[in-house]
Parts: C-alpha cells; structure tokens; sequence
C-alpha cells in the first residue's frame, strides 16, 4: 500500500489510472 499524502500520486492521478483500469477490461 501506499501514503496518497506521503507521494505525488494526485486525485486526479488515482481517477485517471482508476479510469484506465476499469476501461482496460
């Protein structure tokens, strides 16, 4: 697991690759 506070990982990185994942189905 990961910190979202503790890296660069942005919200709109997170529905992004959320978005890529669900879509690369």
């Amino acid at each position: 697991m990961f910190s979202l506070s503790n890296s660069q990982y942005t919200c709109q990185d997170y529905i992004s690759d959320h978005i890529w994942k669900t879509s690369s189905h």
